[in-house]
């Protein structure tokens, strides 16, 4: 849970991480977003109320030709990607994010979103960097575009991250920012979902969060979307196929119209055979 605190020009969140793994280095992925009246706006970074860098201070005229969104007269800037690694110990964690504005906080603002934190026992380095359109002041733009890193020293060489790896610090699953679609983070590195799932949280058929094109979500599987019919709802959004009843309540249904899967008492079948659990009209 993020605690949020304003004033006239500054505001910051600040989320507290309790019983956290041993190690000696986090490193760190997070996106931002500069909004409406900003221009010279800067952002900082805090690890247990140690102020670790003024991570960029953004001049407006640079990016006046991107789109405006949110309706003030300046463009905004999306998903500045930033990344980097601080030495730290413990158990506990503060991370304050704070917002320097020259302006009020109703005028212009930054967002965060996708903040993701790497407890590590190696201390190897991952440099402060951001890959955004163009130059941003304070912190170096990535010398490598995401999906690859850099090994080279002095001369940039850029490196591919492992096939699981969305962005990444090394070579390895272990080196990840951020998984590819088809994997998940197992608390060391980027696994392999099964075969079906395109987001889970698991390696398991039933732990799928989202599906590929031709499956949809049903309790958690990815089954294929003809199976999704009447008296069962397609959601497009979600794309889940949902039972008119709830989950829990397997006791009410129509044994006339859908008889049950052999051998399993407690579900029933669609005129695809697809096995579901009970369901309930409404």
């Amino acid at each position: 849970m993020w605690s949020t605190i304003y004033d006239q020009k500054n505001e910051y969140f600040e989320r507290t991480y309790l019983n956290l793994p041993q190690h000696i280095t986090i490193r760190f992925a997070m996106k931002f977003w500069a909004m409406d009246s900003w221009e010279q706006d800067y952002i900082q970074l805090n690890f247990d109320n140690i102020n670790f860098i003024d991570l960029f201070d953004l001049y407006w005229k640079d990016y006046e030709l991107l789109p405006n969104i949110c309706g003030g007269k300046e463009a905004e800037v999306k998903d500045i990607l930033i990344f980097g690694s601080v030495p730290h110990f413990g158990n506990s964690l503060i991370l304050k994010i704070i917002s320097k504005l020259n302006a009020k906080t109703n005028d212009g603002s930054f967002g965060v979103r996708e903040i993701k934190l790497i407890f590590s026992t190696t201390p190897k380095f991952a440099p402060l960097c951001a890959i955004i359109p163009v130059q941003s002041y304070k912190i170096p733009n990535c010398r490598c575009p995401k999906g690859s890193y850099d090994l080279g020293f002095p001369k940039t060489t850029c490196n591919e991250c492992h096939p699981n790896c969305a962005s990444c610090f090394g070579g390895s699953d272990a080196d990840c920012y951020e998984c590819n679609e088809g994997n998940y983070f197992d608390g060391t590195g980027c696994a392999n979902c099964h075969s079906l799932c395109s987001r889970c949280l698991g390696p398991n058929s039933n732990q799928c969060l989202d599906c590929f094109a031709g499956f949809i979500l049903f309790e958690g599987e990815c089954v294929p979307s003809e199976c999704c019919i009447f008296p069962f709802t397609m959601v497009n959004c979600s794309n889940s196929c949902l039972s008119p009843c709830d989950y829990s309540d397997k006791t009410l249904w129509d044994e006339n119209c859908y008889p049950h899967c052999q051998p399993e008492p407690d579900t029933v079948s669609d005129s695809k055979d697809f096995c579901h659990g009970k369901f309930c009209f409404v």
